[in-house]
């Protein structure tokens, strides 16, 4: 809840991931005026450690269905820590 919460109040409208593969699609706006633009992927408080394979899963879902990916977890004294997922293209 603290999550949902706290993208809320910075202005987020979100809606259910699930046809993305991610937890929260967030809309800047109201959902029937904007697109959204960022994939929120809660990650369990027992799995704060993040496997490469997901990184890279995740990041072309992103890639993808052209949304901006988010990674969302609880610290110890259940503030959300978000970590954002970017490609660069620095090979030729």
């Amino acid at each position: 809840y603290s999550i949902f919460k706290n993208l809320w109040q910075r202005g987020f409208c979100l809606y259910c991931g699930v046809k993305f593969g991610c937890s929260f699609l967030a809309y800047a706006g109201n959902i029937t005026d904007v697109h959204s633009y960022l994939s929120i992927f809660v990650v369990p408080i027992q799995r704060v450690q993040i496997s490469p394979k997901f990184i890279i899963a995740f990041g072309r879902l992103g890639t993808i269905t052209k949304k901006f990916n988010i990674i969302v977890y609880l610290n110890k004294v259940c503030v959300p820590r978000f970590i954002s997922l970017r490609w660069h293209n620095f090979l030729p």
